[in-house]
């Protein structure tokens, strides 16, 4: 990718879409969602940009329920155009599809300096079972 001088930096050159992500922008309703709405209940996964979380909401709308909270460092996403460019194709991808196999994005939303996607929690999610259909998940993928 072939980078070019702009504003304080440097940007790639060629097509790119630029979205402006702001608190109205991703979060549509009259909810105030951050992450004091939530009670960290146990670490899910650790990754190189964050961690997930099994966290439950204490405030507001689905007060009680149990989600996910994958939680992005803004510093390590943003040194690469190309980590940015995955981050926001995972947040527009998790926001538009709806499918047995794909949990939801529930909530969305940032603080200085993390991103937050809060998504609908699956127990037993892990290893072979897949989305919301239940069972083992391989049988099913086949």
């Amino acid at each position: 990718m072939e980078l070019e001088p702009r504003g304080n930096g440097l940007e790639p050159v060629g097509h790119y879409e630029e979205i402006e992500i702001s608190e109205s922008s991703v979060n549509n309703g009259p909810e105030h969602i951050g992450p004091h709405c939530f009670e960290l209940l146990r670490v899910l996964g650790k990754g190189g940009y964050g961690k997930v979380f099994q966290v439950r909401k204490v405030q507001g709308t689905n007060t009680g329920k149990i989600f996910a909270m994958k939680v992005l460092k803004k510093a390590k996403i943003a040194c690469n155009a190309k980590d940015t460019a995955h981050t926001r194709a995972e947040r527009n991808i998790l926001e538009a599809v709806k499918h047995p196999f794909i949990v939801d994005l529930i909530y969305a939303f940032q603080t200085g300096g993390k991103l937050y996607l809060i998504l609908e929690c699956l127990s037993g999610a892990g290893g072979a079972a897949l989305g919301r259909g239940g069972g083992t998940g391989w049988d099913r993928a086949r």
